[in-house]
């Protein structure tokens, strides 16, 4: 959303971003297993997650000076994390206090489509493919706990970071064409933009967990995860068709300039949610 509001102050027309909405939780799904095998004094846990965040983001923008308003969309927007993790369970004494130091594997995917129509003294529409994409990997480490108050339940915690492995990374595409019309000139600009993608990540989570039977379990808490994006070495070539002519002007150059830094520093996305949950066990 930051990167939007900046990108879209700087260039023709000039955009003012108005707040998004449907940025709220409830549209996220998720999906876990683990795997226990007694080794030892504790257990050996294989975990693999994933988790798909699908909100229906819209905007809409005012030029500068007023005149026109944008109505924006973000498409079959999707956030898409699958991990995989390795960990070792284990009870401090009998104290029914359980730690499970872990680290992990993580695969991270963006993807939406971009879907513009501005209307007013200036009209322009997005036409044929906007598609960003964009995804990461790397590693990470963590540690769960679990502390039983009575015999069936317990409060449950875990903690997440990327901190000591600071190669999380991959990669960014994002293409988009928009004609424009207007009073006297019309003008098709495309744009192409391709970066180097990193990701810092910090998640923690705190609940309670209430075991029905040996099998059943039933948790309820909060978690919320930090993510912190940036997009090194990015260059957008902003290409523009007016008239007869294609050219590069000197507020693309500019833009061309702005972009690279709009987009290389680094920005935190915060996501918080309440949730429930239900397990249950397979022997195998």
């Amino acid at each position: 959303q930051d990167r939007f509001l900046l990108d879209d102050l700087v260039g023709l027309p000039t955009m003012l971003d108005m707040e998004w909405t449907n940025t709220q939780t409830n549209t996220i799904w998720p999906l876990g297993l683990q795997y226990f095998k007694p080794i030892s004094s504790g257990n050996l846990v294989i975990g693999a997650n994933y988790t798909r965040y699908m909100p229906d983001y819209k905007y809409n923008s005012l030029s500068i000076p007023v005149g026109s308003v944008r109505i924006a969309s973000l498409k079959d927007f999707s956030s898409t994390d699958w991990d995989a993790d390795l960990g070792y369970q284990f009870e401090i004494g009998k104290s029914g206090f359980f730690l499970t130091p872990k680290a992990g594997f993580r695969w991270h995917f963006t993807s939406y489509e971009l879907d513009a129509l501005t209307i007013g003294t200036t009209i322009g529409k997005t036409i044929g493919d906007n598609n960003f994409e964009a995804n990461a990997r790397g590693v990470y480490a963590g540690l769960g706990l679990q502390y039983y108050l009575q015999k069936q339940v317990s409060l449950i915690g875990e903690y997440a970071t990327t901190s000591f492995f600071p190669n999380f990374g991959g990669s960014m595409e994002f293409k988009t064409t928009e004609v424009w019309l207007g009073n006297g000139f019309s003008a098709l600009s495309i744009t192409n933009q391709t970066s180097s993608y990193e990701m810092k990540i910090e998640r923690w989570m705190i609940g309670a967990q209430y075991d029905y039977n040996d099998k059943l379990h039933f948790q309820a808490g909060f978690r919320q995860e930090q993510q912190k994006h940036s997009y090194p070495g990015f260059f957008g070539m902003n290409f523009s068709i007016a008239g007869s002519g294609a050219n590069m002007v000197d507020l693309d150059v500019w833009e061309i300039i702005t972009d690279k830094i709009f987009w290389e520093s680094e920005k935190t996305q915060t996501k918080g949610l309440f949730f429930f949950a239900v397990s249950y066990d397979i022997n195998m």
